[in-house]
């Protein structure tokens, strides 16, 4: 997907829908060009691209190409900073991911196994974020940042389960 792209994968579950949630998917990054990033995660009430939420809100979770150094952040747009996580090189194996948020806790977990029992390095994540509930379910969007920045970052997201 390119930065200056903008296209977003989501769902609309209505007003309210996400508070307290438990929600599972895989997620498999090719590699990236330059300081490509890419959406892989994210509820909010905001319609739109990743730079759209950017300033407005949404429990969010991507990733990001930095000098050939694949990094996975996630943030609280309403409750600012993110985390990042570092994980493998430029690309990654198919990583089993777990997004869990209990009240003002909001957590990640990036597992290396289908059992989810072997979280990778680093691949514990935890904030806390704002109380209030999301409308839709993102599993992808473009940055969307730059019109002139062509950077890239591929990969997919699949299984994704609410549970």
């Amino acid at each position: 997907m390119r930065r200056d792209a903008v296209t977003y994968v989501y769902y609309d579950y209505g007003a309210g829908y996400f508070g307290d949630f438990e929600i599972e998917l895989e997620v498999k990054i090719d590699g990236g060009t330059g300081y490509g990033s890419v959406l892989l995660f994210g509820v909010s009430n905001t319609l739109g691209t990743f730079n759209d939420m950017l300033p407005a809100d949404g429990l969010l979770f991507w990733a990001y190409n930095n000098n050939n150094s694949l990094q996975f952040q996630m943030s609280d747009r309403e409750n600012l900073p993110g985390l990042t996580c570092v994980v493998y090189g430029v690309s990654s194996n198919l990583l089993y991911v777990t997004f869990k948020r209990a009240g003002t806790t909001f957590t990640v977990d990036i597992f290396s196994d289908s059992t989810r029992e072997t979280l990778v390095t680093n691949g514990h994540m935890s904030l806390t974020c704002t109380a209030g509930t999301k409308r839709y379910l993102y599993v992808l969007a473009s940055r969307d940042s730059d019109t002139t920045v062509a950077d890239t970052q591929s990969g997919y997201v699949q299984n994704v389960q609410i549970l």
